[in-house]
């Protein structure tokens, strides 16, 4: 809960935004170079010309407190993209680590809330990316 506090405090920065998905939704390149606390953010090219926001947290290898962290932010993205919006689960994969995303789409706004575990790193990440056109 302590590293989720930190990525909510990372995205509040300078923000006056109101909801995660509103500090979400205005980060841009410039914001992101910053880390504070053990919490990452990054851009990267989407398909299409668009940006996806990263901002990621790094856990204890499979522990509780990164399974509560996904389920907070799950839970808050959720309930900040709206009522109309669709949570879906993705495939199942081919992997040997443990991989769980959920995509939240509401119109335009999409939002992905994972955690995945790194064996080899022994860490698990929890992260959300917001798509942008």
């Amino acid at each position: 809960m302590m590293r989720l506090t930190a990525l909510l405090v990372l995205l509040a920065m300078p923000v006056p935004a109101q909801t995660l998905c509103e500090r979400l939704d205005v980060l841009d390149g410039d914001a992101l170079t910053l880390t504070q606390g053990d919490a990452r953010c990054s851009v990267s090219l989407a398909l299409g010309g668009g940006r996806n926001i990263h901002c990621a947290l790094d856990f204890p290898y499979q522990s509780a407190e990164a399974a509560d962290a996904f389920a907070d932010l799950l839970a808050e993205v959720t309930q900040c993209a709206g009522f109309d919006a669709t949570v879906e689960q993705d495939q199942s994969v081919n992997h040997p680590d443990a991989y769980t995303l959920r995509t939240i789409t509401n119109g335009a706004r999409v939002y992905a809330v994972s955690i995945k575990d790194k064996g080899a790193l022994q860490l698990t990440l929890v992260s959300v990316r917001v798509n942008r056109p």
